[in-house]
């Protein structure tokens, strides 16, 4: 498992279970789909065999993203992303910062089935929401001995720029240089 950010795959069985694949590879994003949220690092697509997704009772994927990839993206670590293509679109999987080896940020994270994944950068770190803002209205009575002027509602007309007054020198020098010509 060396082609792709996803490094080991670990299943927890439910039943007996005979057999079983798992295939990850590069994947990209479908015509018809939308991209998920954020600067996606990569896509992979996960396929299983010889076993359903409903044999295990869990699943866990261990994956690394390239630290001086963060930080090109004016990321950290907590603002690392899985997705998974789902019919109803991108769900996000819930996603364990482990730590740091050989410059790779090391993620693992429990998908509840198998299709494409996709990891990105947010931008936004975990479980910090972002303030709403509230419009505030603000209402200024004017005093009753004071009288509010009408507001005009004439459009106004743009005055001309004036010329900078170097534009008036050059040209009064070329007419002057005109004019002893023909003299």
């Amino acid at each position: 498992m060396d082609r792709t950010a996803i490094s080991a795959v670990t299943f927890t069985a439910k039943n007996q279970i005979r057999d079983v694949m798992v295939t990850m590879a590069k994947g990209s994003l479908p015509r018809d789909a939308k991209a998920p949220t954020g600067t996606v690092y990569q896509y992979i697509e996960a396929t299983l065999y010889r076993a359903a997704a409903e044999d295990f009772s869990s699943v866990q994927f261990r994956f690394a993203v390239p630290a001086n990839w963060l930080a090109a993206q004016g990321c950290t670590k907590d603002e690392v992303r899985l997705f998974r293509l789902t019919d109803d679109g991108w769900r996000e999987v819930p996603v364990e910062a482990l730590g740091e080896e050989n410059g790779n940020a090391i993620f693992a994270a429990s998908p509840e089935g198998f299709s494409l994944f996709a990891i990105t950068a947010t931008g936004k770190a975990p479980d910090v929401e972002e303030p709403t803002l509230e419009p505030i209205e603000t209402e200024t009575t004017p005093p009753a001995d004071v009288t509010t002027p009408p507001v005009d509602t004439t459009p106004t007309t743009p005055q001309p720029t004036p010329l900078p007054v170097w534009v008036a020198v050059l040209a009064l020098g070329g007419s002057l240089l005109l004019v002893r010509r023909r003299t």
